[in-house]
């Protein structure tokens, strides 16, 4: 994709623009704000031509596939979704540091062959600019596997696509990140089913209060520790006496031991800090 077929005075179109060459394109589609925007320009570039798949996976929240569903079926495109069992893949279920990189492969490895099958050169991504401040092997995987990353090559960042995102009316465009789960665990903690479990019901403790940039990071143990990061405008609110008690009661009963809240909030790339590396995920 030719970067000066991108105008950032003019946005959505100028990138409708730099698709509609592409002819048939499958988007890999996670129900985040960047795949959402992507599928969303690629169907007014290539209304007959878009297609779009999502992987489901232990390791992604439910609600986050189920965004990719209604959006698919809001704008009319045909939409398919792969089960995916990262535990067969021992690079993940022991969490090692290059986890994301084989997780990403193996996930884009399964677009690629639907691509095939559906007759599609073109298998486009999310991944924008501001994903190379961290540490993430997963990019190696894209870059092995020649994904194209519209909003990477064209030099476009989270702010710019949701700005972009707003223009054009799209639902959701102020949701938060949300990461890979494995992104919870220290390295080389091994991760399971339960422990997957356990923190996705956590986290949706924290939501169910109206919290809206939560973390919920397992330390494993003993004692099994679930440590809470929030927004750091939503700590106050966190450690207010009742509020607190409840959390506390509703994520012990999950089986935590102990749970502990990070007063510094939620930071993206968390689990990374030590490691050294231009390339992986961002917890």
């Amino acid at each position: 994709m030719k970067k000066d077929c991108f105008d950032a005075n003019t946005g959505p179109k100028a990138l409708t623009d730099c698709i509609k060459s592409l002819n048939r394109v499958l988007i890999a589609h996670s129900g985040g704000v960047d795949s959402t925007l992507l599928v969303n320009i690629a169907k007014s570039a290539l209304p007959e031509g878009t297609f779009a798949l999502s992987i489901k996976s232990p390791l992604i929240h439910d609600f986050e596939i189920e965004a990719a569903i209604r959006e698919a079926e809001r704008i009319g495109v045909p939409h398919y979704v792969i089960d995916f069992n990262p535990f067969e893949m021992d690079h993940i279920r022991k969490n090692l540091t290059d986890r994301c990189y084989h997780c990403k492969r193996e996930i884009f490895r399964i677009i690629l062959g639907a691509a095939r099958e559906l007759g599609i050169e073109h298998v486009l991504d999310g991944t924008n600019a501001d994903d190379t401040d961290d540490y993430r092997p997963g990019m190696r995987a894209l870059s092995e596997l020649k994904i194209e990353s519209p909003f990477l090559e064209l030099g476009i960042g989270k702010e710019m696509i949701r700005e972009m995102s707003r223009s054009l009316n799209i639902p959701g465009t102020e949701r938060p990140p949300m990461a890979c789960l494995a992104t919870r665990f220290p390295y080389n903690d091994e991760i399971t089913l339960e422990k997957i479990d356990g923190v996705k019901k956590a986290e949706l403790v924290l939501m169910s209060h109206g919290f809206k940039t939560v973390r919920v990071r397992h330390l494993g143990g003993p004692p099994k520790t679930a440590k809470i990061e929030v927004g750091e405008s939503e700590i106050e609110r966190l450690l207010s006496p009742d509020l607190r008690d409840r959390i506390y009661s509703e994520i012990r009963r999950l089986g935590f031991s102990s749970v502990t809240v990070d007063l510094g909030g939620y930071r993206s790339g968390r689990m990374n800090e030590g490691l050294e590396g231009p390339d992986s995920d961002k917890p």
